[in-house]
């Protein structure tokens, strides 16, 4: 049974993102991170069942305000996919730009050997944006991430 598509909200893991990770191969790692959110938990235990992972609020997925948990509509769309970095004053939910910062913070400070980090799709494109271009106004020029998809980032 699929659910409607929502934004945000802590729901466990699909039986599409447990059928994905079967598929994708899964590089060797020395610890393992993870947002504090259910299905990230369960990702990081199925992927990596004999290295515990540590959770972090700062790997959550991107509040989105007005529409947290509510069914997605052509206007969540048009401005998610134009202007997600500007969630924070349009809905009321996360400075993006803030919490890519933070993210990308914790991950130098989490860095000692090659880690894997379970996190979520707005959140990840948003560091690689503010990464590799310095603002996160061009994380739309990311492509989305797939359910089980590794994305290596050296530092």
């Amino acid at each position: 049974a699929n659910r409607e598509l929502v934004a945000g909200g802590d729901y466990p893991l699909s039986k599409e993102g447990e059928d994905a990770l079967f598929r994708v191969e899964k590089p060797t790692v020395d610890k393992v991170f993870c947002s504090e959110l259910i299905r990230a938990k369960e990702t990081a235990k199925l992927m990596y069942p004999f290295k515990p992972a540590k959770s972090y609020e700062v790997f959550n997925e991107i509040n989105f305000g007005r529409y947290e948990g509510k069914k997605i509509d052509r206007d969540f769309v048009k401005i998610y996919e134009n202007n997600i970095w500007d969630i924070d004053t349009l809905w009321g939910g996360d400075n993006v730009d803030e919490r890519a910062r933070i993210a990308l913070e914790k991950m130098s400070f989490l860095h000692e050997g090659d880690i894997a980090i379970v996190m979520h799709d707005t959140l990840i494109r948003a560091v690689l944006s503010k990464y590799h271009f310095g603002t996160v106004r061009k994380m739309n020029r990311i492509r989305k991430i797939r359910n089980g998809e590794f994305v290596e980032v050296r530092m």
